[in-house]
């Protein structure tokens, strides 16, 4: 059973909840991070773009994260909230654990959800094939053929970035109806 009162409660065990967990850590107060780090966008991720890392995994990244968090005295519940509720200064969450949990501050960092199209092996291939980051990883398929699929604007400026580093982009859009659009250099 961990201890149910603390300073800061942090949702969210990404990148930016762990970031946040060791700057407050740093400053002597109790904190405690809820989530799973399995549940990060950035767990499957390969690293390629981001400072001072090389080639590292995302889950790679996230349990040094995890590991340095530790190390400043912050605790790991690896369990959801289920229920927050504000009385006056004080947070009481609910954790899926039936765990009545109080805070003074609370950091909201559960982080991003993907448009996912829904398609057949779309989950298996996350991070093998599929990306949801045109920017983060276009460098992954360089000289490859690839195929966008996306809405308005920024599927364009996506397809169009692919350019850069793929022999050929199809851009698959809803823009104005769902229509193929094939791109080359």
């Amino acid at each position: 059973m961990i201890e149910t009162n603390y300073d800061i409660i942090i949702l969210g065990s990404g990148p930016a909840g762990l970031q946040a967990s060791i700057h407050a850590a740093r400053r002597q107060v109790r904190v405690l991070v809820m989530g799973r780090i399995h549940k990060s966008s950035a767990f499957q991720a390969h690293i390629e773009n981001y400072c001072c890392i090389s080639g590292d995994t995302g889950a790679e990244l996230l349990e040094q994260a995890q590991f340095r968090a530790r190390e400043f005295g912050v605790t790991f519940l690896n369990e959801d909230a289920t229920n927050v509720v504000r009385n006056n200064s004080i947070f009481t969450i609910e954790s899926e654990g039936d765990q009545k949990l109080t805070c003074s501050a609370l950091v909201l960092a559960m982080g991003i959800s993907r448009n996912k199209l829904g398609v057949k092996g779309e989950s298996e291939f996350v991070g093998h094939g599929i990306s949801y980051c045109v920017d983060c990883d276009a460098g992954f398929y360089k000289n490859a053929s690839v195929a966008m699929i996306g809405g308005e604007s920024a599927a364009v400026t996506g397809a169009l970035t692919l350019l850069f580093l793929q022999k050929m982009s199809t851009l698959f859009t809803k823009a104005w109806k769902w229509r193929t659009i094939w791109l080359k250099k």
